[in-house]
Protein backbone atom coordinates (compact mmCIF):
# COMPACT_ATOMS: atom_id res chain seq x y z
CA UNK A 1 0.00 0.00 0.00
CA UNK A 2 3.07 2.32 0.59
CA UNK A 3 4.39 1.91 -2.55
CA UNK A 4 1.00 2.95 -3.96
CA UNK A 5 0.57 6.02 -1.97
CA UNK A 6 3.91 6.87 -2.83
CA UNK A 7 3.59 6.27 -6.65
CA UNK A 8 0.72 7.91 -6.74
CA UNK A 9 1.86 11.35 -5.19
CA UNK A 10 4.52 11.33 -7.94
CA UNK A 11 2.83 10.41 -10.72
CA UNK A 12 0.03 13.04 -10.32
CA UNK A 13 0.87 15.96 -11.82
CA UNK A 14 -1.34 18.52 -9.99
CA UNK A 15 -0.83 21.25 -12.45
CA UNK A 16 -4.87 22.52 -11.71
CA UNK A 17 -6.11 25.60 -10.79
CA UNK A 18 -6.38 27.24 -8.05
CA UNK A 19 -3.01 26.33 -5.97
CA UNK A 20 -5.64 24.81 -3.00
CA UNK A 21 -6.83 22.08 -5.08
CA UNK A 22 -3.22 20.88 -6.41
CA UNK A 23 -1.66 21.09 -2.71
CA UNK A 24 -4.45 18.65 -1.32
CA UNK A 25 -3.81 16.23 -3.69
CA UNK A 26 -0.76 14.67 -2.06
CA UNK A 27 -2.10 15.61 1.63
CA UNK A 28 -5.24 13.32 0.87
CA UNK A 29 -2.67 11.02 -0.39
CA UNK A 30 -0.56 10.58 2.79
CA UNK A 31 -3.84 11.41 4.69
CA UNK A 32 -3.35 8.02 6.67
CA UNK A 33 0.30 8.23 7.81
CA UNK A 34 0.24 11.69 8.79
CA UNK A 35 -2.72 11.09 10.88
CA UNK A 36 -0.91 8.01 12.11
CA UNK A 37 2.07 9.80 12.35
CA UNK A 38 0.15 13.08 14.22
CA UNK A 39 -1.09 10.29 16.27
CA UNK A 40 2.23 8.37 17.68
CA UNK A 41 4.27 11.35 18.40
CA UNK A 42 1.39 13.46 19.79
CA UNK A 43 0.68 10.40 22.05
CA UNK A 44 3.80 10.21 23.17
CA UNK A 45 4.88 13.72 23.59
CA UNK A 46 1.76 13.86 25.95
CA UNK A 47 3.15 11.32 27.81
CA UNK A 48 6.57 12.48 28.05
CA UNK A 49 8.40 9.88 26.04
CA UNK A 50 10.53 10.80 22.97
CA UNK A 51 8.65 10.81 19.84
CA UNK A 52 11.37 9.22 18.19
CA UNK A 53 11.22 6.27 20.98
CA UNK A 54 8.68 3.07 19.48
CA UNK A 55 5.96 1.87 20.96
CA UNK A 56 2.48 0.85 20.67
CA UNK A 57 0.62 3.69 19.99
CA UNK A 58 -0.29 3.52 16.13
CA UNK A 59 -3.72 3.29 14.93
CA UNK A 60 -3.49 -0.54 14.13
CA UNK A 61 -2.57 -0.92 17.52
CA UNK A 62 -4.98 1.29 19.17
CA UNK A 63 -7.75 -0.86 16.63
CA UNK A 64 -6.85 -4.03 18.10
CA UNK A 65 -6.68 -2.52 21.83
CA UNK A 66 -10.31 -1.64 21.50
CA UNK A 67 -10.80 -4.92 20.11
CA UNK A 68 -10.76 -4.87 16.31
CA UNK A 69 -9.06 -8.04 14.67
CA UNK A 70 -5.86 -8.05 13.12
CA UNK A 71 -7.38 -9.05 10.12
CA UNK A 72 -10.33 -6.59 10.21
CA UNK A 73 -7.78 -3.78 11.57
CA UNK A 74 -5.53 -4.49 7.98
CA UNK A 75 -8.96 -4.23 6.07
CA UNK A 76 -10.11 -0.91 7.76
CA UNK A 77 -6.85 0.80 7.45
CA UNK A 78 -6.63 -0.21 4.26
CA UNK A 79 -9.69 0.68 3.25
CA UNK A 80 -9.27 4.04 4.77
CA UNK A 81 -5.93 4.76 2.76
CA UNK A 82 -8.49 3.64 -0.40
CA UNK A 83 -10.83 6.52 0.43
CA UNK A 84 -8.65 8.97 0.61
CA UNK A 85 -6.79 7.89 -2.46
CA UNK A 86 -10.05 7.92 -4.32
CA UNK A 87 -10.70 11.66 -3.60
CA UNK A 88 -7.64 12.50 -4.14
CA UNK A 89 -7.65 11.06 -7.57
CA UNK A 90 -11.21 12.34 -8.33
CA UNK A 91 -10.30 16.26 -7.31
CA UNK A 92 -7.84 15.56 -9.90
CA UNK A 93 -9.97 14.38 -12.58
CA UNK A 94 -12.78 16.50 -11.83
CA UNK A 95 -10.94 19.87 -9.85
CA UNK A 96 -13.78 22.71 -11.22
CA UNK A 97 -16.78 20.36 -10.21
CA UNK A 98 -16.34 18.48 -7.00
CA UNK A 99 -13.02 19.69 -6.04
CA UNK A 100 -14.14 21.57 -3.28
CA UNK A 101 -16.60 19.52 -1.89
CA UNK A 102 -14.11 16.32 -1.92
CA UNK A 103 -11.43 18.50 -0.26
CA UNK A 104 -13.88 19.78 2.78
CA UNK A 105 -15.45 16.10 2.98
CA UNK A 106 -11.39 14.65 2.81
CA UNK A 107 -10.72 17.75 5.97
CA UNK A 108 -13.75 16.30 7.85
CA UNK A 109 -12.93 13.00 7.23
CA UNK A 110 -9.51 13.33 8.79
CA UNK A 111 -10.38 15.38 11.81
CA UNK A 112 -13.08 13.27 12.34
CA UNK A 113 -10.50 9.96 12.39
CA UNK A 114 -8.48 12.20 14.33
CA UNK A 115 -10.66 12.59 17.04
CA UNK A 116 -11.59 8.93 17.08
CA UNK A 117 -7.95 7.53 17.47
CA UNK A 118 -7.24 10.33 19.83
CA UNK A 119 -9.82 8.97 22.39
CA UNK A 120 -8.29 5.52 22.21
CA UNK A 121 -5.92 5.13 25.13
CA UNK A 122 -2.45 4.90 23.65
CA UNK A 123 -1.34 1.49 26.06
CA UNK A 124 -2.93 -0.82 27.53
CA UNK A 125 -4.36 -0.16 31.11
Amino acid sequence: MGIIVAVLTIRLDPQIAPRSKSLSIPLLLMALPILDTTIAVGSRILRGISPFEGGRDHLSHRLIRIGVSRELTAIILWSAAGVFGSLAVAIYHWPSTLGYPLMVSGAVAWIGLLIFFARIPSQDA
